[in-house]
């Protein structure tokens, strides 16, 4: 079950100044919490369904996970549907790569949908780095995580 206080931090880092605060961020949904799992992110806390749970037993066998009914994870989740899942995770040291390959420079993206969208298109070409300008959108905003569909475990993204 999501206590109280766990609820309140899940609600918290929606918003980009406790996302910061805590530096962590919020992953949701059946698909991006399970691209998670077989990425190398550090995972703080793990919260889901008793059906994703039991299938997906082996992913979830190195982690901690809390049970919590599907109604919990409705309230605590901004996903309208597909609330299987939710991750707290740390957000990740990115430092600029030396150029090695492709690495994509964004500026004024604002829209974190966009961002999710164009972070997604770059994993399908192999560009594993982008750089976004200050005025761009936070790539950990959850509407960002869930539109890069798994991707934002595979590719970086530095904010200068």
């Amino acid at each position: 079950m999501i206590s109280k206080n766990q609820l309140k931090l899940i609600r918290q880092l929606g918003q980009k100044k406790y996302r910061k605060q805590y530096n962590q961020y919020l992953v949701q949904g059946e698909k991006n919490v399970l691209e998670l799992l077989d990425s190398s992110l550090s995972v703080v806390d793990i919260f889901a369904s008793e059906a994703f749970i039991n299938s997906n037993k082996t992913l979830l066998q190195s982690h901690t996970v809390t049970l919590a009914d599907e109604a919990s994870l409705s309230k605590a989740s901004t996903l309208v549907s597909n609330n299987a899942a939710l991750a707290i995770v740390t957000i990740p040291e990115v430092e600029l790569p030396a150029v090695d390959g492709l690495i994509l420079a964004l500026d004024g993206v604002s829209d974190p949908g966009n961002l999710g969208t164009i972070i997604r298109v770059a994993d399908w070409y192999g560009i594993t780095h982008i750089v976004t300008s200050n005025d761009s959108a936070d790539a950990y905003n959850p509407k960002t995580i869930s539109a890069t569909m798994g991707s934002f475990a595979r590719v970086a993204v530095s904010q200068v």
